[in-house]
């Protein structure tokens, strides 16, 4: 058998050549950020609060997380739990898992993806994966995103192997998809979509044990995911109204109209390859052509392609889960092989062009149009995420802290000090500000002078931090209130600033203030 492998690759050297070195590169570039160990960004942090909070896996499991609306599957919790226990709440310790669980994804998207797409437009779909902007970031970011990624292509890569049999197997199956309902909460997507798809395959074919083993299959599926929704659904009831606040743009509007749907068309494309600008019509077209040569050539598996998609948008339709941003994370392996199919329109010009320094020419340039539609953010890779360290101005205030001083956080600033504080037992006297400065931002200003009066009465030295200045991980609302804040400290007659540390690269700012009489 290796005999053969060695071979085959001697065979096709070039091919295993280049899929070796997009693989490799897609390892490198999350292995390196991760090394970097930047700082927790504000969802990050929230999370890593509720598990530094919950002491125990009893109370991670069956308490729900209060903090600051979070929402994660129990599974990747208790992964994330054991790491910290082992390497303590940090950086490097939390994100382990999801790490692992992008690098693990790049192998599995080969496996996935060649049976949809030919040689060549399968090594570009590969490259695409390996590098593309938001699969890397989420690879090394403190959410379920990538372990989402991971089980999507597990149950498919599952379907393909173990259900496309005479006589199916059930215990692989039914032990993946009861495990997976408990580390991703769109997985049931995929799970829904494979159940159907072989469903309408075996009954159209008469196979009747294949479809009574597979409805065992489903039937296990089923209860493990009422189960598990059981605890999600305790979160869902703490934060229902923010939830559906903060995602109602990402529901489909009934009666739907053609501006949502070409919303639809903007996240899939954003969110799999993370321009820097708003995809091109161009890359519209990219997509939904491929998607049309898929159907054309695969027909009967293109189904199981398009499913996940269909049942995703109807779950956003009822408002069960928004079909937008980073939670559609999980539908990026399906658009870059629609993506990748567009190669293959060339292979209809084969008998009209014969030389094939002309072919791969034409190859060659295609591919670049295509790359020059996915503006990879280099910027994102090595600036914005490998340099906001927030903990060294962490470090910069407890150098210079005195005992009577107090530190004031916003609501979208505090995470960093309460891990701090409890990870390092420091002590600091935080005074959290109005929780109506986050909701209310036509108020915010006030709000945040009332909170300013009432520190004066207690200290004569105040510390403001703020970290949304520089971080475009903040939406704008949220920059533009840190910025009136500064404005109005500075206009203050009674304080007088006396240190402070701002560094742009490092994505924040620290004002030491003293109240003057």
């Amino acid at each position: 058998m290796f005999k053969e492998l060695i071979k085959k690759i001697e065979q096709n050297k070039y091919f295993y050549l280049f899929l070796f070195f997009s693989i490799f590169l897609g390892g490198f570039l999350r292995l390196y950020i991760f090394l970097q160990q930047y700082s927790f960004e504000g969802d990050e942090c929230s999370l890593a609060i509720n598990i530094l909070k919950q002491k125990t896996f009893h109370e991670l499991i069956f308490t729900p997380l209060y903090w600051f609306n979070q929402a994660a599957p129990v599974g990747f919790m208790v992964i994330s739990k054991c790491f910290s226990n082992i390497f303590g709440i940090n950086e490097l310790a939390l994100r382990i898992f999801p790490m692992l669980s992008g690098i693990f994804s790049i192998f599995l998207f080969y496996f996935f993806a060649k049976d949809y797409l030919s040689s060549k437009s399968l090594l570009f779909g590969v490259f695409i994966f390996a590098v593309s902007g938001s699969l890397v970031s989420y690879s090394v970011f403190f959410k379920p995103y990538s372990v989402d990624l991971m089980a999507t292509l597990s149950i498919f890569i599952m379907a393909k192997y173990f259900l496309n049999k005479e006589i199916i197997n059930m215990f692989i199956p039914s032990l993946l998809g009861l495990v997976m309902v408990w580390f991703s909460y769109p997985v049931v997507f995929i799970l829904a979509s494979v159940g159907i798809y072989y469903g309408f395959i075996y009954f159209n074919k008469k196979q009747k044990i294949n479809l009574l083993r597979l409805s065992t299959i489903c039937y296990i599926w089923l209860v493990s995911f009422l189960i598990s929704s059981v605890f999600a659904y305790s979160n869902y009831l703490r934060s229902k109204d923010y939830f559906l606040s903060y995602w109602k743009d990402y529901f489909m509007p009934i009666p739907p109209d053609w501006n949502w749907f070409l919303l639809v068309l903007n996240q899939l494309c954003n969110i799999t390859f993370q321009s820097v600008i708003h995809p091109s019509i161009l890359m519209y077209l990219l997509l939904l052509t491929g998607a049309g040569l898929c159907i054309f050539q695969k027909k009967g598996k293109s189904v199981l392609l398009v499913l996940p998609i269909i049942l995703t948008l109807a779950a956003s339709c009822i408002k069960a889960y928004p079909f937008g941003d980073r939670l559609i994370l999980f539908l990026a392996p399906i658009v870059i092989i629609f993506v990748a199919k567009n190669l293959e329109y060339l292979n209809y010009f084969d008998k009209f062009i014969k030389n094939n320094i002309i072919k791969n020419g034409i190859l060659l340039l295609v591919s670049g149009i295509i790359l020059f539609q996915i503006p990879f953010n280099t910027k994102n890779y090595f600036h914005i995420r490998t340099n906001i360290k927030i903990n060294d101005f962490l470090v910069f205030i407890e150098q210079n802290m005195e005992k009577t001083d107090y530190i004031y956080l916003t609501p979208y600033d505090k995470g960093y000090f309460i891990i701090d504080n409890e990870t390092h037992n420091r002590n600091e006297k935080l005074y959290y500000g109005d929780k109506k400065i986050y909701n209310d931002n036509k108020n915010s200003l006030d709000y945040f002078k009332k909170d300013v009066e009432a520190l004066k009465t207690r200290t004569s030295r105040i510390w403001f931090p703020f970290f949304a200045t520089y971080n475009n991980d903040y939406d704008a609302p949220t920059r533009k209130k840190t910025i009136a804040f500064k404005k109005y400290l500075e206009s203050q007659k009674d304080l007088k600033l006396i240190k402070y540390m701002k560094d742009e690269q490092k994505g924040g700012e620290v004002y030491l203030y003293q109240a003057v009489k």
